[in-house]
């Protein structure tokens, strides 16, 4: 077949629009998929990034977590919540708790001895004198039988110490104390000094001393105050009662 140059013309130009056509579909294809993956990286990235958020969530989590709980156990060993908020909390409880604790026997906090007015004149029963500027009253029995069986009564606005040395010196009887200030009872010398003695003590600091074998059968009733033995041989009993600190021998 014999194509003149028209026709040749014609042809070429045809092939051209073909071109064209086929260039902007594939362009156009190209541009889509440039789009797509496009946002399919946007996507991916997006998710990496979630992901990443995530576990950096987590790990802050965890991290306070493990604060939290070391924070608890440094107070008191509890175990921090899963926000890491409770140990700090519970630990700082913990703390409070331990210094509410006391040991010890006894039935309140001690307090100070309050100071004894005294007197002009020193009390007749003061057998061993005023001391302390006319606060203290000191009672000697002193000697074998020298207050057997008698009831002693500390006066009330003295402290007062009351000494039984010898044989059967305070055998039996009782010794009573002021009602407000400190007592001190001391029983040395021989057998039964302080022997079946009943010792009332005050609200204030009361101690009994027993050196060897001479408070066998006393017995010392405790006030509110600290209430104390120290005992070399034979030993008193002990009704603490209400004592604020009560340590026998």
């Amino acid at each position: 077949m014999r194509m003149t140059s028209r026709s040749i013309t014609t042809a070429f130009l045809l092939c051209l629009a073909c071109g064209d056509s086929g260039g902007g579909d594939s362009s156009a294809s190209g541009s889509d998929t440039g789009d797509t993956g496009g946002t399919a990286g946007t996507t991916m990235t997006a998710s990496a990034s979630a992901t990443s958020a995530g576990s950096a969530s987590m790990t802050g989590a965890s991290t306070s977590a493990d604060t939290g709980t070391s924070a608890g156990t440094m107070a008191e060993g509890s175990t921090g919540g899963p926000d890491g908020s409770g140990g700090g909390t519970t630990g700082g409880g913990g703390t409070t708790g331990g210094d509410g604790s006391t040991g010890g026997t006894g039935g309140g906090m001690c307090v100070d001895d309050p100071t004894p007015p005294g007197g002009n004149q020193c009390p007749a029963e003061c057998t061993g004198g005023c001391h302390q500027n006319n606060t203290l009253c000191v009672i000697e029995c002193i000697g074998d039988t020298a207050c057997e069986g008698q009831d002693i009564v500390c006066p009330p606005d003295f402290a007062c110490q009351v000494i039984c040395d010898g044989l059967d010196a305070c055998d039996s009887g009782t010794i009573t104390c002021p009602t407000m200030y400190a007592c001190e009872i001391q029983c040395t010398g021989d057998t039964d000094a302080c022997g079946d003695q009943n010792i009332m003590c005050p609200d204030a600091t009361c101690t009994i001393d027993c050196d060897g074998d001479v408070c066998q059968g006393a017995n010392v009733q405790c006030g509110d105050g600290p209430c104390s033995g120290t005992c070399n041989g034979s030993m008193p009993t002990f009704d603490c009662g209400n004592s604020c600190e009560c340590n026998e021998c």
